[in-house]
């Protein structure tokens, strides 16, 4: 099966991202996929949660029953779906203090050859 992976750094607070992942009702104000909600919202986004979403993608429809799998707030959240016939979603999502502010890691490197 295919798979993708993306990271992409972003400057903002990781309370600030946290409030705005976790404010199903806002996610037509930046999610440029988002259609609408087939499910009640909760008041509060965690481990158990259940949403139906439908998304449009290259102008089809598809219908996403999310279940939120893990909860760390505001750092981690990941999500677990079924997707198109035969495909399925797993989105973590990690939020990090900037790089000034992470502690260095230190790689050892493999000799010359």
């Amino acid at each position: 099966m295919a798979s993708v992976s993306v990271t992409q750094a972003l400057p903002v607070d990781p309370q600030k991202a946290w409030d705005a992942l976790s404010d199903l009702a806002g996610w037509e104000n930046w999610l440029s996929i988002h259609q609408n909600w087939k499910s009640e919202l909760p008041a509060e986004v965690t481990e158990g949660t259940r949403v139906t979403e439908v998304v449009s993608v290259m102008g089809m429809a598809n219908k996403i029953e999310w279940t939120i799998t893990h909860v760390d707030a505001p750092h981690t959240v990941t999500t677990r779906a079924p997707g198109w016939p035969g495909s399925r979603s797993s989105s973590p999502c990690r939020w990090l203090p900037p790089k000034a502010a992470r502690p260095r890691r230190s790689t050892p490197r493999s000799p010359a050859r």
